[in-house]
């Protein structure tokens, strides 16, 4: 449990900074989380039941042990993490135009659209790494959960605070 605290709050503070400054505050303005209440649906029913925990059970659950069995930690770190990041593809394809920061940062169409792809799944990858890691070493699955959890549900509360304060 303590590594799970641990993870949450490195991703609190993390975020918390990200909506205060001025540059990182537009990479907040994700559109599904303009209100208040549907990020606060989505953070507490749809990101944990829908996303953090069916993802956590197949890569960390499922195919950390298939891996491991296979290939030894090493193989769960490379392919696990490689295969994470790729299966976040067809979640990020609106990620340039559903976020006005990340419109800015990439521009719209296709470059745009394949420089956010790019970024989504290199960053899920190193976050599969990091989720793998702390499975072995909590030997849980309880902080990978908490740490997936805090980064997707908490992130949607923050884009709505950061709507909220930009209206």
């Amino acid at each position: 449990m303590g590594y799970a605290l641990a993870a949450v709050a490195v991703v609190v503070a993390v975020i918390a900074v990200g909506a205060l400054l001025p540059w990182t505050r537009p990479l907040f303005l994700n559109n599904r989380y303009a209100t208040v209440s549907g990020a606060l649906l989505a953070s507490m029913l749809i990101i944990p039941l829908q996303t953090v925990i069916p993802e956590e059970l197949a890569f960390r659950g499922v195919l950390h042990g298939a891996l491991n069995r296979a290939w030894g930690f090493r193989g769960v770190a490379a392919a696990g993490s490689l295969l994470f990041g790729l299966w976040h593809i067809a979640t990020s394809l609106g990620l340039t135009s559903s976020n006005v920061g990340f419109t800015r940062l990439f521009g719209g169409g296709l470059l745009g659209m394949a420089a956010g792809v790019t970024l989504a799944v290199c960053a899920t990858a190193v976050a599969g790494f990091v989720f793998s890691w702390l499975r072995r070493r909590s030997g849980s699955l309880i902080a990978p959960i908490a740490l997936h959890w805090s980064l997707n549900g908490l992130g949607a509360l923050a884009a709505a605070l950061v709507w909220h304060l930009s209206s």
